[in-house]
């Protein structure tokens, strides 16, 4: 039976329909909106001054990156030495300047509540179609995920739906079309997570039944890393999904030796790479899965056209890896550096903390731990397709352990290990009666499914903040005579929106007391240290909490066993104590 005559049960589809809703019905998680565009300006307008400094920002940066990074060029080409490119912000002294503030107020009006997000717009705002210039001057993210959505937002743009502006005051009225920045990636990445989930489903039933295929879609679907990277314009769950489809490919190949199947196999491994470099390491499937004893050098042959192939598509989907070698070359020494820096074979320590990582913290709790059991197993005892793709995925997960160590980046192995999580309860369970064992995989899947409906209501209801932070913002008048404290720069990832451009804004990293305390000080749930510090400053004893912008004390519930939900924006507001209160103590850190 061949993998394309296998279809999808009514339950495997009942999980597409619903992991699918949950993310469409919080795509606009996070993004600029009317409510953020009001708290941004509460009771004011920016003056003109201020919209021309806010705007002047985009153009000095431009020149002070174009300057550092032919700097950073030169000495890396003539001394091989790799020097940092100078930051778009410098550490706030005492007191935030006014430009420090604008640029915060600029993360506000275009930037999403993910941390990074911002990535892909900015690298697309650097292109300039109508000079056929497509450079993004950025290579994290490949042009096999940047380009569609560029050509999405011309499509918006053609339609009217949205006015491409360099003046940033522009969004800051019309907020929608700024968040439609983002729609874009988002749903190439729902798109991909469905399709993925759509692949799991027949490779697993074709490889250990119906029930194999339901519990791998399952255990992706409920894996709070995949959830968190499949609603955020981010290419890793958009890789995974081309590095499962080569894999796939490679398999039917494999079966009846179809080159059609071989070639489909390639360019989607060529797309994966061509999305995010990491998943460039789906090339080792093919020497992996292709050699043979007895055919050595034909599987030899095979893998050498694999690995063209995927150069060539890489290449093309990716030019300017040609055309701007030197700044690419520039990029990958980072890379290097970086895992240069990391690279400790002897250190077991962290390949441990990285299984940990995957097995306890990113995939289904506690259904992955069959999953590595399985590929353990498979490694040793197995045979044929599955002995060597176990073979190749620990192989891997060790190298990335040693090496880049972030199952982010890696999340392209994330369907083959939930894979083999359903192969591994479908046939470890198969012996044990109706009910028990309907009871026994509910049960093991009890903690997966959980986390996924908190995901649920985190990013469908994501505005806990707004109602407090209105209060908080009226009633206490901030004004240009407010002094706030904060620990970091305001940004739509750390905090809610609030009118503190023309405040006074403290950096109580520095400040420890004096003639200018601040009257409220602001703490944001991004950054779990910035708690901690506050608590340990030594005003503290000064000020009371006076309101809780949102948080929910499920954002921290039992995250040894899973990733946070991005979708926790939200904090705390202290009053100094000589301030008369609006509101009562709420209860709060």
């Amino acid at each position: 039976m061949k993998l394309n005559s296998i279809k999808l049960y009514k339950e495997q589809w009942l999980i597409l329909a619903i992991f699918g809703a949950i993310l469409l019905l919080g795509i606009n998680w996070g993004l600029p909106d009317k409510s953020r565009a009001e708290l941004l300006t509460y009771g004011t307008e920016m003056t003109g001054g201020q919209i021309e400094k806010l705007n002047r920002l985009r153009d000095d940066f431009a020149a002070q990156r174009e300057k550092s990074e032919a700097l950073a060029v030169e000495t890396f080409f003539k001394e091989g030495k790799v020097t940092e490119y100078k930051k778009d912000i410098k550490d706030p002294d005492i007191c935030f300047t006014e430009k420090q503030n604008l640029i915060s107020l600029r993360h506000f009006i275009l930037g999403s509540s993910s941390i990074d997000e911002m990535i892909v717009p900015s690298c697309l705002s650097r292109m300039d179609p109508a000079r056929l210039d497509f450079d993004p001057e950025m290579y994290a993210y490949g042009g096999v995920y940047l380009y569609p959505i560029g050509g999405f937002i011309f499509l918006f743009k053609a339609a009217g739906l949205l006015h491409l502006s360099r003046d940033f005051s522009h969004y800051l009225r019309h907020p929608a079309e700024a968040a439609l920045l983002y729609i874009p990636g988002r749903m190439l990445n729902v798109s991909a997570f469905i399709a993925t989930l759509a692949l799991l489903g027949l490779l697993a039933t074709k490889l250990a039944g119906r029930l194999a295929g339901a519990l791998a879609m399952l255990t992706y679907a409920a894996s709070t890393i995949v959830l968190n990277y499949s609603i955020i314009s981010k290419p890793h769950v958009y890789a995974a999904f081309w590095s499962f489809l080569a894999l796939c490919f490679l398999y039917l190949y494999m079966e009846d030796k179809r080159k059609i199947m071989f070639i489909l196999s390639v360019l989607a491994a060529g797309l994966a790479v061509g999305s995010s470099l990491p998943a460039g390491a789906v090339a080792v499937i093919y020497p992996g899965m292709l050699m043979k004893r007895k055919n050595i050098k034909g599987a030899l042959g095979e893998t050498a056209k694999a690995w063209a192939g995927m150069a060539i598509v890489l290449f093309i989907t990716n030019p300017y890896l040609i055309l701007s070698y030197d700044k690419y070359l520039l990029f990958l020494a980072y890379y290097a550096r970086y895992m240069e820096e990391t690279l400790n074979p002897s250190e077991t320590r962290k390949v441990a903390g990285y299984f940990i990582e995957s097995f306890c913290n990113s995939y289904a709790f506690p259904v992955s731990f069959f999953g590595l059991a399985a590929l353990l197993w498979y490694a040793i005892k197995g045979e044929g397709f599955l002995r060597r793709l176990a073979v190749i995925t620990l192989f891997l997960l060790v190298f990335f352990g040693l090496t880049l160590n972030q199952t982010r980046i890696t999340l392209f192995l994330g369907p083959v290990i939930c894979l083999f999580c359903g192969i591994a309860l479908s046939r470890g369970s198969f012996r044990i009666r109706q009910p028990l064992r309907a009871m026994l995989l509910s049960a093991l899947f009890l903690p997966g499914v959980f986390f996924s409906i908190m995901f649920a209501r985190d990013v469908i209801f994501d505005k806990g903040w707004l109602s407090p932070t209105k209060e908080w913002v009226s009633l206490c008048n901030l004004n240009s005579e407010t002094k706030i404290g904060v620990f970091s720069f305001p940004n739509p990832s750390e905090t809610p929106p609030y009118p503190f451009l023309n405040c006074t804004l403290i950096n109580m990293n520095k400040y420890q007391g004096g003639t200018i305390d601040p009257d409220y000080v602001l703490t944001g749930n991004y950054s779990r240290g910035t708690q901690e510090l506050w608590n340990n400053h030594p005003l503290r004893p000064k000020y009371r909490l006076i309101y809780n912008l949102g948080y929910r004390s499920s954002c921290d519930w039992m995250l040894r066993i899973r990733k946070r939900n991005q979708a926790r924006i939200s904090g705390f507001v202290y009053q100094l104590e000589k301030t008369p209160s609006p509101a009562k103590n709420p209860p709060g850190p």
